[in-house]
């Protein structure tokens, strides 16, 4: 950690938050991701330590690059260092898609079929290339989706992704953003590669009608009905 200085808060959620951080050998900014671990058995950290040197290992230009990660057992923290994607000017963004979609709202102004249509094939080429690779992000959402100087979308945030020995093993764990989940996967019926489509069927909804196609009500009412059908 020492190799390291910390800037400013990028971001902060759950149990973790995101500075921006400078190498102070090399002068090069990441974004520093710090994870509260405290919760989790220490006999499962080497699992998600081995997640995330799976997923350093992608090069793609259209996911979030990460660096490293390690465990710092001291504060029981996880750290994952990772690429940071600055703000910039082209298209109004900010930072994430999060941002755009409130940018361009609080401005009463549309987003271009053009735009749009670059951000979906962006997002859809990024996710090709994690499925082919075996990992299913379960997580897709417009926080999640952020935005380099270029205005090139990147897949970010694989806290909760699962790595796949194939393409027919599930994960039937029951997390994520209810508002972007997929039918099956709030109905704790598994989640695969198909999961993250609709996910990102229901982001490409919201940035042409600035609404979520689904609400929290909806998700509500989907969960208490499995809840009460168990």
């Amino acid at each position: 950690m020492e190799k390291y200085t910390q800037k400013k808060l990028l971001g902060k959620g759950g149990f973790a938050k995101v500075y921006l951080v400078v190498d102070n050998t090399t002068g090069r900014e990441y974004a520093m991701k710090i994870i509260d671990i405290s919760r989790i058995p220490p006999e499962n950290y080497q699992s998600e330590i081995r997640l995330f040197e799976n997923i350093s290992k992608l090069s793609h230009s259209n996911i979030v690059k990460y660096e490293t990660s390690f465990i710092d057992k001291i504060n029981k923290n996880c750290i994952i260092l990772m690429e940071y994607c600055t703000s910039s000017c082209l298209y109004k963004i900010v930072a994430d898609l999060f941002r755009l979609l409130r940018k361009y709202n609080k401005h009463k102004e549309s987003i271009s079929e053009e735009v749009i249509m670059e951000l979906l094939i962006g997002i859809l080429l990024g996710l090709q290339y994690i499925h082919q690779n075996g990992i299913i992000h379960r997580d897709l959402k417009p926080q999640n989706i952020l935005m380099d100087d270029a205005g090139t979308p990147k897949i970010s945030d694989f806290g909760i992704s699962k790595t796949l020995e194939n393409s027919k093993q599930y994960s039937k764990s029951i997390v994520g953003s209810y508002v972007y989940m997929s039918p099956e996967a709030l109905k704790g019926e598994g989640c695969d590669t198909s999961s993250d489509i609709w996910s990102l069927g229901c982001i490409m909804h919201e940035l042409c009608t600035f609404q979520v196609i689904f609400t929290l009500t909806n998700s509500y009412h989907m969960m208490r009905s499995i809840i009460i059908s168990s």
